[in-house]
């Protein structure tokens, strides 16, 4: 049949990945089909049989496969028992490696505008919310009320995205793994301050 779809050699999570990068690089409404064909080494009628939804679809996968990476790997290792310090150095070690230590940028920023389907937008922010929820409670186990603990975990996401942006702008990953050496510090400094407070 002349328009059926042939079976790829390009495999699901090779083609993912591939499409998690160029949503990353080019945000939502630079991600154009073009591109994603060219990066996943797929046609675009192949996308399509894989995609239904096209590009929408492709987001949503997108940040399906980076929500089971942080509930399988980030949020469990935040939430596993073990002392904080221990679960706060590992938590630094993840990011370093998923975000190849600043060269590659977060698809939670790259999803926070444009054209991003509400669908998307909703998932990507319901991930910060936990990622926040999870580093709080982490924050409280060192000694902070959880309102002072909430304040710190945003500002580890805050300073987490912000340094990604910087050494992607200037061209400079060291900026990344300054912020990843100080969050220990942070979240000592403010133990230590609720202690002198009381």
């Amino acid at each position: 049949m002349g328009g059926a779809v042939r079976p790829s050699k390009v495999d699901s999570g090779t083609a993912l990945a591939a499409i998690r990068n160029v949503f990353r690089e080019h945000g939502f409404d630079g991600a154009s089909l073009t591109r994603l064909a060219d990066a996943t080494g797929l046609r675009r009628a192949s996308l399509y049989h894989r995609y239904p939804g096209g590009k929408d679809d492709m987001a949503e996968a997108a940040i399906d496969s980076v929500a089971v990476f942080l509930e399988r790997d980030v949020f469990a290792n935040l939430a596993n028992g073990a002392p904080w310090p221990d679960r706060l150095r590992v938590f630094c070690e993840q990011l370093d490696a998923y975000y190849d230590s600043g060269r590659t940028l977060c698809l939670l920023a790259a999803f926070s505008f444009g054209s991003v389907p509400k669908a998307v937008r909703q998932k990507a922010r319901r991930i910060a919310s936990q990622w926040r929820g999870h580093l709080a409670s982490l924050v409280v186990e060192a000694g902070c009320s959880e309102e002072r603990a909430q304040a710190i975990a945003e500002q580890i996401l805050v300073e987490v995205q912000g340094g990604l942006i910087v050494a992607a702008l200037m061209n400079n990953p060291s900026s990344f793994r300054a912020v990843l050496d100080r969050l220990p510090a942070l979240v000592l400094d403010a133990s230590n301050q609720t202690e002198t407070a009381t």
